[in-house]
């Protein structure tokens, strides 16, 4: 079964991508999104909400933002300014216990926005530090949500807890070129080299618009944008069908 959920990440980072991300939902074959809780700009989330149900899950932050709690209860998560590090490779010796406390405050504040969470992954990817993975494993469980595997041996460990959703996750834009027929190809390649699974494939996406916000915060610029193109690309649903890729359907 060639079966494929395509997610965007990132929602709430800045306006123009969240608003890139809606529109690759409402109008293109996004198939959800997953949001960031520690932007400044996570107050926009609100704003969506209405055309998420199902669609939305958490994406949990040690990278790039302002934690939820006080820099005092979680100083190895930390630089000497409060935030959180801008990268992964800068994150020094995180403590379990602190991620376990600042991700559970992270799921308390999207809970307060009326909606429960799809799924669960991390910026950054961050869950693929021993710790974090087991951090995200217990809120996974306490909340029976499924979690973004990064590996096969993750998969495994996910799927004895009960919370594994897809097979694998392509982790980032399959080709240089950023374009329809790139991404089909490599799509048709990939599922033929790949054990075949009941379970789907996830693809990690980025589309959204470029603004000033992103351009001080990230160096993904102009290929959000393409991408953005290719999952509004009006041919794409009828090239993932003859190649007999199906989309995930939650609803």
């Amino acid at each position: 079964m060639r079966t494929l959920i395509i997610n965007a990440d990132d929602l709430g980072i800045t306006p123009a991508v969240s608003k890139g991300i809606i529109k690759s939902i409402n109008h293109g074959l996004v198939s959800r999104t997953s949001a960031m809780m520690c932007s400044e700009n996570s107050i926009l989330i609100k704003e969506y909400l209405k055309d998420l149900k199902g669609k939305i899950g958490l994406h949990l932050q040690l990278t790039d933002g302002t934690p939820k709690l006080a820099a005092s209860l979680i100083p190895s998560l930390v630089a000497a300014n409060g935030k959180f590090p801008k990268k992964s490779n800068q994150l020094g010796r995180i403590i379990e216990t602190e991620i376990e406390m600042e991700w559970e405050a992270q799921m308390k504040a999207f809970l307060e926005l009326g909606i429960s969470p799809s799924h669960l992954d991390t910026h950054h990817n961050v869950h693929r530090f021993p710790k974090a993975f087991k951090a995200i494993c217990s809120l996974a469980q306490k909340y029976n949500l499924p979690v973004r595997p990064l590996s096969k041996i993750m998969s495994r460990k996910l799927e004895s807890l009960g919370v594994l959703q897809s097979s694998v996750c392509i982790e980032s834009w399959p080709d240089k070129e950023v374009t329809t027929d790139s991404l089909v190809s490599y799509l048709v390649n990939f599922f033929k080299s790949h054990d075949q699974s009941d379970l789907p494939v996830e693809l990690m996406c980025h589309p959204g618009y470029v603004d000033q916000d992103l351009v001080n915060r990230s160096s993904y610029l102009e290929k959000r944008e393409l991408e953005l193109e290719v999952f509004l690309d009006p041919n794409l649903p009828e090239l993932l069908k003859i190649n007999n890729i199906n989309l995930w359907n939650y609803i």
